[in-house]
């Protein structure tokens, strides 16, 4: 669901840094979009949407920068 309202918010609490833990299934193809909400006016990164495979075990770390 690309709904807006349903994003998962970063924290800045390392600012410059933002980050989120989030758990998703092992060996699992997902694909993500970062969007800036701002006094109820949403901007959607370009594209492509970004993707990543989740590990069979374990952790994973993804680092992206807007764009």
């Amino acid at each position: 669901n690309w709904s807006p309202d349903n994003a998962i918010a970063l924290s800045a609490a390392n600012y410059p840094t933002w980050s989120v833990t989030v758990n998703l299934p092992a060996s699992t193809s997902i694909q993500y979009k970062y969007i800036r909400k701002f006094n109820g006016q949403v901007t959607w990164e370009s594209d492509p949407n970004r993707q990543i495979t989740t590990p069979s075990s374990g952790s994973f770390t993804e680092n992206d920068t807007w764009r």
